[in-house]
């Protein structure tokens, strides 16, 4: 399980991570590996907050772009898994990608996107097996919407494990 903090986090989404770390130990399972994006010495930031100062400018999504989250999420998580050979992010690959590579398997990323409009819009628009993953969406196999796993945590965890939307505090798509 892994999460991708940006730098601009909102405080409730961290501390949700942490919970989320007491359930999984209780439960004996792997705790979340949080990774970030380390950007070039050079560059004078070390997240996304610090890159929009730095630039002076909003994040791309601001723009009708998707790259905030794909350079600093997606990519972030893929070399935790994947590794890097030399940069910033110099590291090597993790152990379950090893194990994948050398058995001739693909790893399969679970993605929270649920079973409403705007969900199932940004999941046709993966492309499947094209960085050497194969994406699911255990929430729209259930047919689950938002509410429905609201449900769902409050009844299995409880009301106080239920996340607020994980965003940036300055992503121009946040609402109330």
């Amino acid at each position: 399980i892994t999460f991708a903090d940006t730098g601009g986090e909102k405080p409730p989404t961290l501390l949700h991570v942490d919970r989320m770390n007491e359930v999984l130990a209780g439960w004996g399972w792997p705790l979340i590996e949080t990774c970030r994006k380390v950007p070039l010495a050079k560059t004078g930031y070390t997240d996304l907050y610090g890159n929009c100062l730095k630039n002076e400018t909003l994040p791309s999504l601001a723009f009708g772009m998707k790259s905030c989250s794909i350079k600093w999420k997606t990519n972030a998580q893929d070399l935790l898994l994947k590794g890097a050979r030399s940069g910033p992010s110099a590291r090597p690959p993790h152990p379950l990608w090893q194990r994948a590579c050398e058995m001739g398997q693909t790893i399969v990323k679970l993605i929270g996107y649920d079973a409403g409009k705007a969900d199932m819009r940004r999941a046709r628009n993966v492309t499947a097996n094209a960085d050497g993953f194969e994406y699911q969406y255990p929430l729209q196999l259930l047919g689950w919407t938002r509410p429905d796993c609201v449900k769902a945590i409050t009844r299995s965890l409880g009301a106080h494990l239920v996340p607020i939307k994980s965003a940036c505090f300055f992503c121009p798509a946040s609402k109330h």
